[in-house]
C-alpha cells in the first residue's frame, strides 16, 4: 500500500487538500483555546459559535451561548446600540474594532475591546460577523487610577502659591505649574522649550546653573536669584531644588518663591 507522501507527491490536489485541511485544524485549535471571547452570530444576531474564552470571560457555557443573540450580552443601556451596530454592519458599513461593554451571566460589567471580521458568501453578500472580544476591564481600572491621581497631582501643583518646576539633567523644563507662566508671561508650551537658565537674569545664570548641576551630584540646594519674565523685568525668587528618581531618570524638583516684600 502506497503511504500518504507518496500519493500527495503524484497527485498535488491532493497534497493541496491535506494542506488545506491541516491549516484548518489549526485554526480550529487557536480559536478553540483562545485566551479572548471569538463569537460567531448570523444575520439575525444569533450566536453561532462560541470558543472557550467566551465561556471564561462572560460565564455562559456554549450550550447557553447557542441559544442566546449578541444583544443579550449587552447591558440593557447598550442593547439597542448593540442592535444599531448589527443593522449598520449588515448595510455595509466598515467597522474594524471599537470598546464597549458587555454583561457576564453572574451580573459584572465589562469593559470589551471588540474586533470585527465580516463573514462573506460567494457572492460577497456579509452573511454573519466573527468577533474577538477582550476583556480590558481591568486596563482601564488601572487607567482611570492613574488619571485621578494625575488630575490629584495637578491640583496640588496649580494650587501652589509660588512656581513650581521638574527640571531634567539637561537644564531644561518638563512640568511647571500653572503659577509659572502667570509669573513669567510665558505660555506653558514657550517655558517648556526653554532651559530653566533662560527665565533668569543674565547676571545671576552661572550661578543658578551651577546650583542645578549640584543638585543632581549632592542633593538638596537652594539659591536667590532674579527671575526675568517676557517683558524683561527682574523679580527676586528663592529658590530650591531636590534630586527625584522617576522612572529610570534623575530629575530636578524645586519651588520659587518671590521674595520682593521681603527684600523691601
Amino acid at each position: 500500500m502506497k503511504n500518504v507522501k507518496e500519493t500527495a507527491a503524484k497527485n498535488p490536489d491532493i497534497a493541496e487538500r491535506k494542506r488545506k485541511e491541516e491549516e484548518a485544524s489549526r485554526m480550529v485549535t487557536v480559536v478553540r483555546d483562545s485566551n479572548d471571547a471569538i463569537i460567531i452570530q448570523d444575520i439575525d444576531g444569533r450566536i453561532n459559535a462560541w470558543n472557550h474564552g467566551a465561556e471564561l470571560i462572560f460565564g455562559y457555557s456554549e450550550e447557553d451561548a447557542l441559544q442566546m443573540k449578541i444583544w443579550q450580552l449587552a447591558p440593557p443601556n447598550k442593547a439597542a446600540e448593540q442592535k444599531d451596530f448589527n443593522r449598520r454592519i449588515f448595510a455595509g458599513e466598515k467597522v474594524s474594532s471599537f470598546e464597549t461593554q458587555r454583561l457576564t451571566k453572574d451580573g459584572r460589567l465589562l469593559d470589551i475591546w471588540l474586533t470585527i471580521t465580516k463573514l462573506m458568501d460567494d457572492a460577497g453578500k456579509v452573511i454573519g460577523i466573527a468577533s474577538t472580544e477582550r476583556d480590558i476591564t481591568e486596563r482601564k481600572r488601572a487607567e482611570e487610577a492613574i488619571l485621578r491621581e494625575k488630575q490629584f497631582a495637578d491640583t496640588v501643583i496649580d494650587s501652589m502659591p509660588g512656581v513650581f518646576y521638574l527640571i531634567d539633567e539637561k537644564g531644561r523644563f518638563v512640568r511647571l505649574n500653572k503659577n509659572m507662566s502667570k509669573v513669567t508671561g510665558y505660555s506653558s508650551e514657550e517655558l517648556l522649550r526653554f532651559k530653566a537658565t533662560d527665565i533668569i537674569a543674565e547676571e545671576d545664570r552661572d550661578l543658578v546653573a551651577g546650583k542645578i548641576g549640584a543638585v543632581f551630584k549632592k542633593g538638596y540646594e537652594n539659591v536667590e536669584a532674579h527671575l526675568l519674565t517676557k517683558d524683561m523685568r527682574k523679580i527676586p525668587y528663592y529658590f530650591t531644588g531636590i534630586p527625584a528618581v522617576i522612572g529610570d531618570k534623575t530629575y530636578l524638583i524645586g519651588m520659587g518663591i518671590d521674595v520682593t516684600e521681603r527684600k523691601k
